[in-house]
């Protein structure tokens, strides 16, 4: 036996013991009516029964001489005619007729044919009659009287002396036509036979969803709650000043529910949608997005349903350019794709709640829900906001709920209470489910509530008024800073996607570095670093290079005044104004790197306080070597080998000009 049919017979098991008070009604009618008819309705009659024995003359000449039973058998066969004969002669109008006009019957022919039955017993000569009438006393005489016209008409016609009565006709006691237990177990019967018949409308013409056990039972998905018939048909928005009121919390359950299925996968985009149209799934799907953004999450109502999407009328806006627009306009580039958002999402009135609008009707809804650009726009929305509702087409007319299913977090159906097929249910989360789509549960929509019930609510009071100001004076959030929002957290994630490669750079080159746990604080202390040590090598720098091209200046003019002839200073001075070009070059192709590297926030580790580097004061000192350096001093963050190629050798004649000072 397959699922299916397992899960039929529950269902009609179940259904006989919802309908059990309509069946034992329709027993408790059946056997009363049988309990009328049979004691009430039905007209007592009485029969009053006479045996006839009819023997042919032949047969009574044979039985002399032969007593065999095989000869009487054969002979009983050659007179069955006979017999039937004789019976068909008490049917005869003119016996009929003697018997009225003897007993002086009101009556006709055929009225008592009606009353009258002749039968031939099997294999014997006997016939026996049968009268039946209202009256018991009548019906015995009208049995005396047929019996002595029958056998005087057999006599006259036949000239037999072998006839004669076997049992007269006596007078009925009790009626024969009521015998009140089988009425009554007749009708008892027939009230079965109907019960089934009702069983059966109601499992070929009610399969509907009523209870939320209905869907957990048949459908095996998870009940995520109930939600009543709104009371005010004109009202979209539930009106959650009445915190407290029952719609209210049946809509916060739901949201209780839908975070509870999806707190083990940090799911942000949810899916709602039905199996047909006029199931609520627009409803829902707007007060479900109320009742998060009232928790102060930043929460965005996607209207999915290119066709015929009505989000826009529940919030009042304007739908000229939506989502269809949205993702014609998508160019891959994060940081713009973002800022798109300021065209197409809309504030609604709902503080923290925004919509994104079906927008212009496209030609190709499914195609373009299945593109990579949805999917991409998707997780830049799931960047923005905390919690997306997608409010889908439904899923028996199209299959863009279907499609939608594969790239979001998780999907919720909505069934219409008493509207929704089951069949078409099961058949709907199977779509699903075929295509890998998460499905964590369902809703019930449009639950009959009593009223009183409806007005009493979960908590039996009003919310109070200080409650209610604090929930409206929730500050609202627009668009343009979700989206500031969003650029900022794009680029400190960039940043540190940055920094992370040059760590794990370094640490796979096997660098001499101080290797720092990653960790949140650690990448605000080295960005902060790289930016000081940045600022600081290019102010020491420039402050080096100034200084010693002043002293170069000074000891060229110093070298002019003592009229030093006997060396010619012309090279030196060249070499000299060589010197100050190169380290002017120098400068330049360090403050070029430094710029770069602060676009690149390459963080580098600061070397141990004391390290030995290159001193540009070397170059006052007086040495004979060509190229002198100093370790008197530390030139802060900077390494050995990068800081040696802004020194530059002294050449002979320098040497020779500090022999000679």
């Amino acid at each position: 036996m397959g699922k299916n049919e397992n899960i039929e017979i529950t269902r009609i098991l179940d259904i006989m013991k919802s309908k059990k008070l309509v069946i034992l009604l329709i027993l408790i009618i059946f056997t009363i009516l049988g309990y009328l008819y049979s004691y009430h309705y039905v007209v007592p009659k009485y029969k009053a029964t006479s045996t006839l024995l009819l023997i042919p003359n032949s047969t009574t000449q044979e039985k002399v001489i032969m007593t065999s039973d095989l000869t009487v058998n054969a002979d009983l066969t050659v007179n069955s005619g006979l017999i039937e004969t004789y019976r068909s002669i008490g049917e005869n109008s003119k016996v009929i007729k003697q018997v009225i006009q003897n007993l002086g019957l009101p009556i006709t022919e055929q009225e008592l044919r009606k009353e009258m039955k002749i039968s031939v017993i099997k294999d014997t000569y006997i016939i026996q009659v049968a009268v039946t009438n209202t009256d018991p006393q009548k019906a015995m005489e009208i049995a005396k009287e047929f019996d002595e016209v029958f056998l005087q008409e057999i006599k006259d016609i036949y000239h037999l002396n072998n006839i004669g009565i076997i049992d007269e006709a006596q007078l009925p006691e009790e009626p024969n036509n009521i015998n009140h237990g089988k009425d009554m177990l007749l009708f008892f019967a027939i009230g079965m036979g109907v019960a089934i018949i009702t069983l059966i409308i109601f499992y070929f013409f009610d399969n509907t969803i009523k209870t939320e056990e209905e869907i957990e039972k048949y459908v095996h998905l998870k009940s995520l709650g109930n939600i009543p018939i709104s009371q005010d048909k004109t009202q979209e928005i539930v009106n959650r000043d009445n915190a407290k009121s029952y719609v209210t919390e049946c809509i916060n359950t739901i949201r209780t529910n839908i975070l509870y299925m999806n707190a083990t996968k940090n799911a942000k985009t949810i899916l709602i949608t039905s199996c047909t149209p006029r199931e609520g799934k627009s409803w829902v799907s707007a007060n479900i997005a109320t009742a998060f953004a009232e928790t102060n999450q930043k929460v965005l109502l996607i209207d999915a349903d290119m066709r015929k999407g009505r989000a826009h009328k529940i919030f009042e806006v304007d739908h000229q350019e939506g989502l269809s627009n949205y993702l014609y306009a998508i160019t891959g580039e994060k940081k713009k794709d973002i800022m798109l958002g300021k065209e197409y999402i809309k504030e609604t009135k709902i503080p923290n709640l925004h919509i994104l609008t079906n927008g212009t009707i496209p030609p190709n809804p499914s195609e373009l829900l299945e593109s990579e650009k949805m999917k991409k726009l998707l997780e830049q929305l799931k960047n923005m906001y905390d919690i997306i509702i997608i409010d889908a087409p439904p899923c028996k007319l199209v299959t863009d709920s279907i499609i939608l299913s594969t790239i979001v977090d998780s999907t919720v159906l909505v069934a219409n209470a008493e509207n929704t097929k089951m069949n078409d249910f099961i058949e709907v989360k199977k779509s699903i489910q075929m295509v890998d789509g998460e499905i964590i549960g369902a809703i019930l929509n449009k639950k009959k509530v009593a009223g009183k019930t409806y007005r009493k609510g979960y908590y039996y009071g009003q919310i109070e008024t200080k409650e209610l100001k604090q929930v409206r004076q929730k500050e609202i959030i627009a668009v343009e800073e979700v989206i500031k929002q969003s650029i900022a957290k794009l680029e400190e994630e960039e940043e540190t996607i940055i920094i992370d490669e040059m760590l794990t750079k370094e640490v796979q080159e096997e660098k001499p570095i101080q290797v720092v746990e990653k960790d949140e604080n650690t990448y605000r202390k080295i960005k902060k670093i790289l930016k000081n040590q940045q600022k600081d090598s290019e102010e020491a720098l420039e402050f080096l290079v100034n200084e010693r091209i002043t002293e170069m200046q000074k000891e060229t003019q110093e070298l002019l005044k003592q009229e030093i002839t006997k060396i010619d200073v012309t090279d030196q001075i060249l070499q000299i104004n060589e010197i100050l070009s190169n380290l002017k070059d120098s400068y330049v192709e360090l403050t070029s790197k430094v710029n770069e590297k602060e676009r690149e926030e390459e963080p580098i580790v600061i070397p141990e306080k004391g390290k030995n580097v290159i001193d540009f004061k070397a170059f006052m000192k007086k040495s004979k070597n060509k190229k002198v350096y100093s370790i008197e001093e530390d030139i802060s963050y900077q390494d050995l080998e990068e800081t040696a190629i802004y020194v530059v050798p002294l050449e002979s004649k320098v040497e020779k000009y500090h022999h000679a000072m």
